[in-house]
């Protein structure tokens, strides 16, 4: 299978992406929870917040493309 440049930008973005929403959904975690009450707490709903990332770092990744698209 011959990958078109786009899929060499998009599934490594993904993975950095997710990581990043990640990083920054735990940072923020106590002034989510200060915020909105415990619901918002990561940790009681660890599926929840796992694909939220993964669906925020899969949009971050197609704008990402979309922009290098662009200038190609």
């Amino acid at each position: 299978m011959d990958w078109a440049w786009s899929w060499w930008v998009f599934v490594p973005a993904v993975v950095v992406f997710s990581f990043f929403s990640m990083f920054s959904r735990g940072a923020m975690n106590a002034q989510n929870v200060s915020r909105h009450g415990q619901e918002a707490d990561y940790r009681n709903d660890v599926g929840g917040a796992m694909l939220g990332c993964i669906v925020a770092g899969t949009v971050y990744a197609a704008i990402l493309t979309a922009v290098v698209g662009f200038f190609i």
